[in-house]
């Protein structure tokens, strides 16, 4: 018999407003992908953001609770380990493959040591805890580099292997070591590898 659960594609994007996309009548702008999987799928178009800086939105949004109940008031504050997560309910409860991918950065674990690098060598560390079946975490952001530097450890991220397999990851790492002292208040940086190199 087929499974008759449907499949879930949950897409999150940072800084869309929704004048940029197909959807609003108003804006002549052409968006066929989104205005396919908004067709085929559910459109929230009066949903909120219930916090202007990213994490607590991010946290409100897993746990469906608003910003005073997650306790997650800044980018660099640790949500408490008993945090509900909608992620987690679908892996245990519903039995779903809960997978993943891209800047899921809903604050510093609590899990971990704050000043290490919580996801790991590998960038899995935590996936069990925060209800994941499986994760391609960290793809552009300098974790893998702060990882490097604090403990000398070779980070095995999917984008730092994708940079490795190209001969980038050394340079890749000189350049956040140069520019180290002069942004410290963003967690991603502008690459100087030249675009042709990711192609």
């Amino acid at each position: 018999m087929p499974n008759k659960r449907p499949n879930i594609l949950f897409v999150l994007t940072d800084q869309q407003r929704p004048e940029w996309v197909e959807m609003n009548p108003d804006i002549p702008v052409r968006t066929p992908h989104l205005r396919q999987l908004a067709d085929r799928g559910i459109w929230l178009a009066n949903a909120i953001c219930p916090s202007p800086v990213c994490a607590p939105s991010r946290s409100c949004l897993v746990a469906g609770q608003e910003y005073d109940r997650t306790q997650v008031w800044g980018n660099d504050t640790y949500p408490p380990d008993n945090l509900p997560k909608y992620h987690q309910h679908l892996r245990d409860e519903a039995g779903y493959h809960v997978m993943a991918a891209g800047k899921h950065h809903t604050g510093n674990n609590q899990s971990g040591d704050p000043p290490q690098f919580h996801r790991g060598v590998d960038g899995r560390q935590g996936l069990e805890e925060w209800g994941f079946s499986d994760a391609i975490f960290n793809a552009g952001l300098n974790q893998a580099t702060i990882l490097m530097r604090r403990n000398d450890m070779v980070p095995q991220d999917s984008y730092m292997a994708f940079l490795h397999g190209r001969g980038l990851a050394q340079e890749h790492i000189a350049d956040y070591a140069r520019r180290n002292q002069e942004v410290v208040w963003t967690a991603t940086f502008p690459t100087t590898l030249p675009n042709k190199k990711y192609f």
